[in-house]
């Protein structure tokens, strides 16, 4: 672990409360970000960053130094999102997927300069690829996203899933090849999609 997050956890543990503040500063966008692929909403993933930081604020004097941080809040977002999903199905309501589609990803700005030809095919590209990871199945999306688009080592993937390396390295190599195929279509033309 970075001497600047033990520092953190320092300060957090003597009562400074800018510590938590700092924390929340530097990991925000990337829990939330994972909270949106689980969730597949923006308005739950609001909801599961602000139960994955009250969860780290009183779990973090407790917070052991064998894993980054960022990897130990995104262990508790998974578990933030999946409590979160079990009590609206206990309470008997859906799960919203309003934003299914768009786990992971930004939305496309247009380019002023650029061929509306190009940025139409660009756009499909971005929603075929969009379907494509959603379609995935759960341990290979989570896996895919969190070393691709968080840019996790399999390791760091590893502890914030509670899969084994191994798994996790799988699954990220089971999720592209699924994709390749899925997306053959716009990468050569000949595909089946």
């Amino acid at each position: 672990m970075a001497t600047e997050e033990l520092e953190l956890v320092r300060r957090h543990r003597d009562g400074d409360p800018t510590a938590l503040e700092e924390l929340y500063a530097e990991h925000a966008r990337s829990v939330w970000g994972f909270a949106r692929h689980l969730t597949g909403s923006p308005e739950t993933a609001d909801e599961v960053l602000q139960e994955t930081f009250l969860r780290a604020a009183n779990g973090l004097a407790r917070f052991r130094s064998d894993a980054s941080l960022r990897t130990w809040l995104l262990s508790i977002t998974r578990r933030a999102a999946a409590d979160y999903g079990r009590s609206l199905r206990r309470r008997g309501r859906e799960v919203p997927l309003d934003g299914q589609l768009d786990r992971g990803f930004e939305p496309v700005e247009p380019d002023a300069g650029a061929d509306p030809g190009r940025r139409a095919e660009r756009q499909e590209l971005m929603d075929q690829m969009r379907q494509a990871i959603a379609s995935l199945p759960d341990a290979e999306r989570t896996c895919l996203v969190l070393c691709e688009l968080q840019s996790l080592s399999s390791r760091e993937a590893a502890g914030a899933t509670g899969f084994s390396e191994s798994k996790v390295k799988v699954s990220v190599f089971r999720a592209r090849r699924r994709l390749r195929a899925m997306l053959a279509r716009h990468v050569d033309g000949t595909g089946p999609m």
